[in-house]
This record gives C-alpha cells, structure tokens and sequence, in this order.
C-alpha cells in the first residue's frame, strides 16, 4: 500500500515556483529546491520527477498563478480598450512584486536564459508567452471592431508583438532594480501609443 504524502503538492510547487522565478533554472540547485518545497528528496523525485520535470510543472503552475491574471484583464466580456490600458498599467505600476514574490516574469526570464541549453523547457515557456500576445492582438482587433481604435496599417500582429517585447524589457527592468520614475514614463508611452490610434 503506498504510502500518504507528508506534504502537499501545491503548495511544494508554489515554493519552487517563487525559487526558480527568484534565482533561474540553473542557479536552483536541487539541495536549494528540497530546502524550499520542505520535501526529502525522495520525495520530490517520487512526486515531480527530476529537476527539468520539476520546473515545467513550475512554469505550468506560474501560468496558471501570474499569466492568468494577465489573460483576464483580456477576456471577451471585457472592453477590450480599457482592458489594454489595465493590462499596461499592471505591467508598469501594480507589476511591482509584492513583498513575497519575486520581482520580473518567470517566463521572460526563462526566455533569456534557457535558449539553447534547455531547449524543450524554452518551448514551452515561448508558448506559453505567445498566449499571451495572441490575447493582446485579439483585444485589439475587437477594440478596432468596437471602434476604439484604428491601426494605420492594420498590423494589429505586429502592435502586439511590439507591446509583447515592451512588456519583456520592463520585466528585465523591474529585475534590475531599475526605478520607479522609469515605469511611470513608459506607462505614459504606452497609452500614447494606444491612444494614437484612438478612434475620435
């Protein structure tokens, strides 16, 4: 008969999540990991497998977290307009981290640093992110239905491709400490892109 986990999953994974978020793939080690879940590691080889499972289940689970709250501030019941300028005035102000979480994006992290050394885990923190760009270019397509907007060359895939590198580099700059001041500004930008191409 096997026997009852001694600790709970969820909350295991949340702990390795905010571990592989604060200090990347390769600086976690696994004694760092077993420190942090609260688990032997046995135990965390039996219930995740080994480290590259592991933190797959990470990102799975830092999308389900953080990604999701992104996502919502897309939905279809939402003005797409008004759901845009929130969506960048989360990645600018309210993107702060709070106090127990780490500061910037696990996944724009693990875009910079896996690349080539862990191709299979970068895939799937590109799609993962691609989720994300696909809802930005839909609420601007239905914000340019709703006549919110009117791209000039109705590029609406590039302006979210552009806004998706902008919310990558003001995720590195939130990791680098950089201050305040500098993500109030890029808000500014960011709503005089948007309401450039305004419809009046």
């Amino acid at each position: 008969m096997p026997r009852k986990k001694e600790f709970n999953p969820q909350i295991a994974i949340e702990r390795a999540t905010h571990l592989f978020w604060r200090r990347g793939y390769h600086a976690a080690s696994m004694d760092d990991l077993v420190k942090a879940m609260g688990v032997s590691r046995q135990s965390l080889y039996d219930t995740f497998g080994d480290k590259r499972r592991l933190f797959r289940a990470a990102l799975a689970r830092y999308s389900e977290s953080e990604l999701a709250k992104e996502l919502s501030l897309l939905g279809p019941r939402i003005d797409a307009f008004d759901g845009l300028a929130k969506l960048f005035a989360n990645w600018t102000g309210s993107a702060r981290s709070a106090p127990d979480l780490p500061a910037g994006c696990l996944l724009t992290n693990s875009l910079i640093e896996l690349g080539d050394l862990e191709p299979e885990s970068h895939a799937i923190a590109t799609e993962l992110i691609k989720r994300l760009e696909s809802a930005i270019r839909f609420a601007l397509e239905r914000a340019d239905e709703e006549g919110r907007i009117s791209l000039e060359d109705g590029d609406f895939a590039d302006f979210a491709g552009r806004l998706m590198l902008t919310r990558h580099g003001l995720m590195v700059a939130r990791r680098a400490g950089v201050a305040d001041g500098v993500f109030r500004s890029k808000m500014r930008e960011l709503m005089a892109m948007l309401h450039r191409s305004r419809r009046l």
